[in-house]
C-alpha cells in the first residue's frame, strides 16, 4: 500500500507548515488496518515556511518505533516540480550537505536499533 508525504511549507494559498505526523499521523492507522507493508512513495519536504532539516530529523527519527508498518520509504528527489504550482519547485537533497548527513544519521540508528533488538532476543 503506497501514500505520499509531501510538505510543501506555505509555497502555495491551500499549504502551510506541517509536521510528518500531521500529514501522515492520521492515514497510518487506516493503512495498518489493512495488514499489509506500507510504503511512502513520495517522502519530501520544501523549504518554504519552516525548517527542512528539523522536519527531516524529525519525520525519521523514531519513524520504525512509531510506524513498523512502513516497509519502504522513496525519497521525492525532484528539481523543476511545476505540477502543482506555476513556480518550479526544488524537491532535491543532495545539494545540502547538512541535510544528507541528518538524513543518513537517522536512518543509520534504525539500523542500530533493529541490531541491538535482535541480539536482547
Amino acid at each position: 500500500v503506497g501514500a505520499a508525504v509531501l510538505n510543501y511549507g506555505n509555497v502555495a494559498y491551500w499549504s502551510k507548515w506541517w509536521t510528518f505526523e500531521e500529514i501522515f499521523g492520521n492515514k497510518y492507522a487506516y493503512l495498518a488496518a489493512l495488514n499489509r507493508p506500507i510504503m511512502i512513495a513520495e517522502f519530501a519536504c520544501l523549504s518554504y515556511g519552516g525548517d527542512r532539516a528539523d522536519w527531516y530529523e524529525a519525520a525519521l527519527r523514531n519513524l520504525p518505533r512509531r510506524h513498523p508498518e512502513i516497509k519502504a520509504l522513496v525519497f521525492f528527489h525532484v528539481m523543476g516540480d511545476a505540477t502543482v504550482t506555476p513556480q518550479a519547485l526544488d524537491w532535491t537533497l543532495t545539494h545540502d550537505s547538512t541535510l544528507t548527513q541528518i538524513i543518513a544519521r537517522q536512518i543509520s540508528r534504525w539500523y542500530d536499533e533493529n541490531e541491538s533488538a535482535n541480539r536482547s532476543n
